[in-house]
């Protein structure tokens, strides 16, 4: 237990890969989002809540440019429409995003 929430590991496989720097298609596919958002200021409103309300949490974390050139792998988003008054869209996390050839987040566990 940390902070009263239960942290569990994923079980990985041991001789898989290290996974290949995927920043130039997150950032095409974020811009992308940022634009199909900023067309509707109220789903970007609530977009950036949940994101917000998930960073608080620890569910997730702000990176920065300067991290670029690092070999860091990211996990993509984007906004699924629902209609429901309470909660008009959803974020998924994209764990298969990759450019063609590249190994992808999900094959790394049993």
């Amino acid at each position: 237990m940390k902070d009263n929430r239960s942290i569990a590991k994923l079980p990985g496989k041991e001789d898989f890969p290290e996974f290949p720097s995927n920043y130039n298609i997150t950032k095409r596919r974020t811009l992308s989002l940022i634009n199909r958002l900023s067309r509707e200021p109220e789903m970007m409103k609530v977009y950036g809540d949940i994101i917000a309300d998930q960073e608080k949490r620890g569910f997730v974390e702000k990176v920065q440019d300067e991290n670029a050139g690092e070999k860091i792998h990211y996990i993509p988003h984007h906004a699924v429409k629902k209609d429901s008054p309470t909660t008009p869209i959803r974020i998924v996390y994209d764990c298969s995003c990759r450019e063609s050839s590249e190994i992808v987040t999900n094959y790394s566990n049993y």
